[in-house]
């Protein structure tokens, strides 16, 4: 699921800042951001693991992995972004990174923190009370017979 669900949070940060940056009339300018995009990704999710995986956590928490992630997506997508396009102000650049970088926090980090509140949802009545609530209403259930 993680997989999936980030390629798709960076694919939409990469459509964003293409539609901001009126580059979303080329398809041809879309690939660099794609491509850029997955290979952060990629290293995002190589350090998340690298950093974390001795706790037993997975990627879909929000954090610390999920910062992770997001952290350096930014980072790599940011440095490969500044390599692409030479000689661009730098006002351009921190501009952009700001976008990209806001963005991938909203993305990355927003579908991860929804997803640990559906899964605590699920999980507030804990199992062996769950089973005695239903063991109680299928006695009283009985009694109505």
């Amino acid at each position: 699921m993680v997989v999936p669900a980030d390629l798709l949070a960076v694919s939409l940060v990469a459509l964003l800042g293409a539609a901001s940056t009126d580059a979303l009339g080329s398809v041809l300018s879309l690939a660099a951001p794609l491509w850029q995009a997955a290979c952060g990704a990629a290293v995002g999710w190589a350090v998340s693991w690298l950093a974390c995986h001795r706790r037993g956590d997975h990627l879909e928490m929000a954090a610390p992995e999920g910062l992770i992630v997001a952290g350096a997506t930014w980072v790599v997508w940011t440095v490969l972004h500044v390599a692409g396009q030479g000689a661009a102000p730098l006002d351009r650049h921190v501009s952009w990174a700001v976008m990209t970088g806001t963005f991938l926090l909203v993305f990355l980090g927003g579908w991860r923190w929804l997803y640990g509140y559906v899964r605590a949802h699920d999980s507030l009545v804990p199992a062996p009370l769950a089973r005695r609530i239903s063991e109680q209403e299928a006695d009283q259930g009985e009694g109505r017979v």
